[in-house]
């Protein structure tokens, strides 16, 4: 059960990366004057590759450490492991540091962003559930 959880949210989320990268691809190639169709699918198709070596890492992280799920670390520790699988086969071992830094901090910034929203999600159910015991006591009386 926890297995295809686990698939279900890596593909999820790979998919949504990938959705992400064909919208930038769209763009680019109109801001290029280029073939829109070739950006938006190339794009399309690296996003979502990244997106599954980034959530993979990421979840087998949180498998081998469960005290440690979604935190900073966890994020940041994905993402230098995607940057080095991903840039050292096309751009060289010399650009394996650089390309770690980069992930790790793209890895950062998606756990800020991830925090950010289940903090608004936690003050929204809140305040709807303070207007709901509002509403009932208001019927109450």
């Amino acid at each position: 059960e926890e297995g295809r959880d686990v698939a279900y949210r890596v593909g999820k989320r790979s998919l949504m990366l990938g959705g992400m990268g064909g919208a930038f691809g769209v763009v680019l190639g109109m801001a290029r004057n280029a073939s829109v169709p070739f950006y938006s699918i190339s794009m399309m198709t690296n996003y979502t590759m990244m997106g599954l070596v980034y959530f993979s890492i990421f979840e087998l992280g949180g498998v081998v450490l469960p005290d440690r799920k979604n935190t900073l670390e966890l994020h940041a520790g994905a993402g230098a492991l995607t940057g080095a699988l991903l840039v050292t086969p096309f751009a060289g071992v010399r650009k394996t540091i650089p390309g770690m830094f980069l992930f790790a901090g793209l890895g950062a910034a998606m756990y800020s962003v991830e925090s950010a929203y289940d903090n608004y999600k936690v003050r929204a159910a809140e305040r709807i559930r303070q207007e709901y015991n509002q509403m009932s006591d208001e019927k109450k009386n």
